[in-house]
């Protein structure tokens, strides 16, 4: 988003310009998060928490720029360690139903880290 609209600045203090790649990793992510957020409501499953730090790598593929591998590293707050095992199993349910994941042929490698703050 524009300064204007309460977007970032960079260390210049001048607005961020993103890329399609940027935005492209950014779909990715975004889907990861809707998915999650609609199979956790469908399970009856609690969180108070999900963060996700996306990183892309782009390499030259038969002189062709691609992305090789995308790397999310996700963090997920819940409310009760019992939980845990239930919050597994839902974060491996996105993994298979995301669709947009499922649309595109990189490599998504996916880091769960579970807290819980009880």
């Amino acid at each position: 988003m524009p300064i204007a609209f309460g977007g970032r600045k960079n260390e210049y203090n001048k607005e961020i310009h993103y890329t399609p790649e940027d935005l492209f990793i950014g779909s990715i992510a975004s889907c990861f998060i809707s998915t999650f957020t609609k199979i956790s409501s469908n399970s009856n499953f609690n969180f108070r928490k999900i963060k996700i730090e996306s990183e892309g790598i782009l390499k030259k593929v038969n002189d062709i720029n691609q992305f090789v591998k995308i790397t999310q590293n996700i963090e997920l707050t819940i409310s009760n360690k019992n939980e845990i095992n239930k919050a597994k199993k839902i974060l491996e349910m996105v993994e298979k139903f995301c669709p947009l994941a499922n649309s595109v042929k990189v490599n998504i490698q996916n880091n769960y880290k579970i807290n819980s703050i009880e």
